[in-house]
């Protein structure tokens, strides 16, 4: 179990190196107690995240195909920096850092929002390659419009990556209420007073933030793949199969969870 450091205890009484050496070995405990007690939980994030390592492993053996196109290249260049992303939640995850993790997500939602509409026009993809900087809001309605013309699937998965940057937005900002992850869902006024009198540092240990945590990992990482298999994926029976596999364990995954996680 991690320490909630408070600053009538011993983190005032002790040397701040010893502080550090004791929240790192705190961390790795918090490591091994998550990998051991939710193997499961992370095989299937696991699993989805195998299937990204795939796409983005098929996009870069067929280079020739795609380089000097800038409507690839900006798109590559986004999915693959997702994926160290992805890496740096599992990681979060099992190190107890998940009141960090709704700004990781909501940086992955900037990336594939992006990518997908580099796909789709590429004088913006040119301009992004050239260092040109959009705000997401700009990037929301640029998206908005070139999917407009689209198939319903496309304008759903929109639809549902605005609904999660929205949710990852409000639990980013460092309002204060951004820090009821660490402290407990309790009044402002309450919340003030904990976050000023009782600071928690390093990984906390709650075993009921895990599952919610890995279902938005697998969320994220499938809405990833969704996108990215319609750019660089050559559709064949054994990925596809694969991929309605994992959306199925994942679906599953939800009915599970529910309740001790609040729907998106």
């Amino acid at each position: 179990m991690s320490y909630l450091w408070n600053v009538s205890g011993s983190i005032l009484s002790r040397p701040a190196r010893e502080v550090l050496s004791l929240l790192v070995a705190d961390d790795k405990k918090n490591y091994e107690k998550i990998e051991r007690e939710f193997g499961d939980d992370l095989k299937l994030l696991d699993d989805a995240l195998a299937l990204y390592i795939e796409s983005i492993q098929g996009a870069y053996r067929v280079q020739e195909k795609w380089r000097n196109k800038p409507s690839a290249e900006a798109p590559i260049i986004l999915f693959s920096s997702v994926l160290n992303i992805l890496l740096l939640i599992r990681h979060s995850i099992l190190l107890g850092y998940f009141p960090e993790t709704p700004t990781l997500f909501r940086n992955c939602h900037e990336r594939i929002t992006r990518g997908y509409l580099f796909w789709l026009n590429e004088s913006e993809a040119k301009d992004y390659l050239s260092g040109k900087k959009l705000s997401q809001i700009d990037i929301d309605k640029r998206l908005s419009a070139a999917l407009e013309p689209r198939d319903d699937k496309e304008k759903e998965i929109y639809s549902e990556l605005r609904k999660t940057y929205r949710h990852e937005s409000e639990l980013s900002h460092p309002n204060l209420s951004s820090f009821k992850l660490r402290y407990g869902d309790s009044e402002i006024t309450t919340l003030k007073e904990k976050v000023i009198s009782s600071p928690v540092w390093g990984g906390i240990l709650f075993d009921e933030l895990v599952k919610p945590v890995v279902y938005s990992a697998i969320q994220i990482t499938i809405r990833a793949i969704s996108i990215i298999k319609l750019i660089f994926v050559e559709s064949s029976g054994s990925y596809e199969k694969e991929f309605e596999e994992i959306f199925r364990k994942y679906r599953h995954y939800i009915e599970t969870i529910k309740p001790k996680n609040v729907d998106k």
